[in-house]
């Protein structure tokens, strides 16, 4: 019997080992995992990023190609190079007629042509810019309403932070922009997961307090040392204040003088004995 009580603590602490040693090396396993699938995924980033790139040249060296071609052909075949060049085929023969024929009337319908094809042109640019602007005042007024309601969203999930939330409580009173960011990166967390459900108050803030409680664990941690640390420091702060208090106003709406500590013991009695009879010390 006193030899099992010896070696039974001996086994205790020898099986705390081996599952430390267990839970390090699946750590570590688990690491080399997602390292392993991240530089796959890299790799496969740049693979698809060279073929795209090569696709890009082989349209453009095959585009090159063919208005070479055509304009080796130009005298023979102009529509051609007019075709890989992708101008307009009518309004490019009406200039070229005019300038051919060299008839003044066909150069005032020639340069009559050319600026109503640039007022098009202009007409068309400031369209686009109209338009894009509009895009963009639309997306900014989005962003702003998204914006609007993420914080109502945030301002209801942090005042539903109670005591059974320890370590958000702890967080929030020590950085509540801190809270707020990692309550909605939880948020997003669950609404990518929930297939775009926005979650309640309550399921994003237990669900924060898990994972975290979970990486507190993992590191040796006790979270129920966070609540602690959080109440003490609160106390300190308290007993920090008291110890300062903010001045008072007299009845004459002056601030009560205390005697200095500097001054001599004769001094501070008689000025002391001075206030009390001018009314100005209790």
């Amino acid at each position: 019997m006193t030899a099992d009580k010896r070696t039974a603590p001996a086994d205790g602490e020898e099986s705390k080992r081996l599952a430390s040693i267990q839970a390090n090396e699946k750590r570590a396993k688990d690491k080399i995992s997602a390292d392993r699938a991240a530089a796959r995924a890299e790799v496969e980033s740049e693979r698809q990023k060279l073929a795209d790139d090569r696709a890009a040249f082989a349209a453009e060296r095959a585009e090159l190609d063919a208005y070479k071609k055509a304009r080796d052909r130009a005298k023979v075949d102009p529509v051609g190079v007019m075709e890989a060049l992708g101008l307009d085929l009518e309004y490019s023969s009406k200039l070229a007629y005019a300038k051919a024929k060299g008839d003044p009337s066909q150069r005032d319908v020639a340069a009559a042509t050319m600026r109503a094809r640039e007022l098009e042109d202009a007409h068309s640019t400031t369209a686009k810019r109209l338009e894009d602007l509009e895009k963009r005042l639309e997306a900014k007024d989005r962003q702003s309403e998204f914006d609007t309601r993420r914080n109502a969203y945030l301002d209801h999930a942090v005042k539903t932070v109670g005591d059974d939330a320890p370590i958000s409580k702890a967080l929030g009173a020590k950085n509540p922009a801190r809270l707020r960011a990692a309550l909605w990166a939880t948020t997003e967390r669950l609404i990518e997961e929930n297939d775009g459900d926005v979650p309640d108050y309550e399921d994003v803030i237990a669900t924060y307090e898990k994972t975290r409680r979970t990486e507190f664990e993992e590191l040796g941690i006790d979270p129920a040392t966070i609540s602690k640390a959080a109440t003490t420091t609160k106390q300190n702060n308290e007993t920090a204040d008291k110890k300062h208090p903010a001045k008072t106003l007299g009845n004459d709406l002056s601030t009560p003088r205390v005697p200095r500590p500097n001054k001599g013991e004769r001094e501070s009695r008689a000025e002391t004995l001075a206030l009390i009879e001018a009314g100005k010390l209790d």
